[in-house]
């Protein structure tokens, strides 16, 4: 006979009355995710509970506003917020819960999908970020835990919307102080890799990241991937020229890049790839990490 679940006592009482704690289903580096039961409408949910660092009463409250601008958005590929709340200092959200698998479980062990399986989830994702995109709301960790595949119907959910917001809040500065780099590098943008105001595009980014991991079973890129991503967007940000960019099939060189250029994920795949100095204008020696990694 299987032995009952063991739950947080202090996270059991703070739901008491509302939901009913069922088992843990998953766990992140911004929290834990259970199976619940809404008492009063009777039907399953998933409630994520944020990390006890989350305790600045300022982070908490960027928080709530953050998930209440992601449970206005509505569509079939969102997973829909309920609600988000804090009480007696557990901080968590209420989201619907989805019977299936995350992406990544998929993409496990270096698997990955055929085209005729990858392009309905892919497609059902940038349906999702378009709807967000036009209500002003950018996701930020679009990666494939983040992707949450309906077991019977197959329909691919965004999920985590606001999340990333709040990572960005409980270590604001610290890219800039140390270094550090917030979020999954692998996925992330080089604007937001270095810090820059981010749109729409970035999650898009993201997409293509997430697109080719599906289609091949590995990311785009060698080597450790934060070292090559801000090696290479510096390369590319100090030159005049920066590779190619086709255009009708044509290929032309252009001596500036635009603020969110659409050619600098071009520059980095080159730059990854070893041709840092070649295809950058830059001495592979001005980044040793960058042509450890193009090898």
């Amino acid at each position: 006979m299987t032995s009952p679940p063991i739950l947080p006592p202090q996270l059991v009482a703070a739901l008491s009355g509302n939901y009913e704690l069922l088992q843990e289903i998953g766990r992140g580096g911004m929290g834990i995710v259970y199976a619940g039961r809404d008492v009063r409408l009777d039907r399953l949910v998933a409630i994520k509970v944020l990390p006890e660092l989350v305790s600045s009463d300022e982070v908490r409250e960027r928080f709530l506003r953050e998930a209440r601008a992601a449970a206005r958005l509505s569509h079939p590929s969102i997973e829909p917020i309920y609600s988000a709340d804090d009480r007696n200092g557990v901080t968590f959200m209420v989201m619907a819960f989805v019977d299936g698998t995350t992406l990544s479980t998929r993409l496990r062990d270096g698997n990955f999908l055929a085209p005729a399986d990858a392009v309905p989830i892919l497609r059902d994702v940038a349906l999702a970020l378009n709807a967000a995109h036009a209500r002003g709301v950018i996701h930020r960790d679009i990666k494939p835990e983040n992707i949450l595949v309906d077991r019977l119907s197959g329909r691919a959910m965004v999920t985590d919307f606001g999340i990333a917001r709040l990572a960005d809040a409980m270590h604001s500065g610290a890219l800039t102080r140390t270094g550090q780099v917030l979020g999954t590098v692998g996925y992330m943008s080089p604007e937001q890799v270095t810090g820059q105001e981010l749109d729409g595009r970035s999650d898009l980014y993201s997409l293509g990241v997430v697109a080719f991991e599906t289609l091949s079973g590995k990311l785009p890129f060698d080597g450790p991937a934060p070292v090559v991503i801000v090696a290479c967007n510096q390369a590319c940000a100090s030159t005049r020229e920066c590779g190619a960019t086709r255009a009708g099939g044509a290929v032309r060189r252009r001596r500036s890049l635009p603020a969110q250029g659409s050619r600098r994920p071009i520059c980095i795949r080159r730059c990854a790839r070893g041709g840092a100095g070649r295809r950058c204008g830059q001495d592979r020696r001005d980044h040793p990490d960058a042509a450890r990694a193009g090898r």
